[in-house]
């Protein structure tokens, strides 16, 4: 036992800038590993704090996101009158929302920064009660709509 372990810590001294290269590599690929899986589980820990367990996203079938998701108004009078809704005092407890991408202009740096923005409709309240209004009030349409 004694040839073998003396043998390997004489070829550590000898060829110390391939073990120390060959330690880095290793060290490097845990390292990127790790944050990779640190990076997962963040955005888990992110989706699972952020959701609902009474609420539910409808989209059509082969969307992959609420942006390439289109669900006509024929459809949101299905998902209403589904079974297993919700219901309040003004109805099922159905919010269709438009989802966009719009377009601002940073003045520091005179680039466009991109912004989800989300059209909703007054039933967003009791849709997402996690939802309040702190300051001001709900928006409301005015002229003929």
């Amino acid at each position: 036992m004694a040839i073998p372990l003396t043998y390997n810590l004489r070829s550590l001294t000898v060829r110390w800038t391939s073990t120390v290269v060959a330690v880095l590599g290793i060290a490097g690929t845990v390292g990127v590993f790790v944050a990779v899986l640190s990076l997962a589980r963040g955005f888990k820990a992110t989706l699972v704090a952020s959701g609902s367990a009474h609420n539910a996203i409808v989209r059509r079938a082969g969307a992959t996101s609420e942006m390439e998701s289109v669900v006509g108004l024929d459809q949101v009078r299905v998902v209403e009158d589904a079974p297993g809704i919700a219901r309040g005092s003004a109805g099922p407890l159905v919010s269709p929302e438009v989802v966009v991408i719009a377009a601002f202009p940073l003045r520091s740096t005179g680039t466009d920064a991109n912004v989800q923005v989300r059209g909703v409709s007054p039933k967003v309240l009791a849709v997402r009660d996690s939802v309040k209004i702190i300051a001001g009030r709900f928006f409301s349409m005015r002229g003929n709509a």
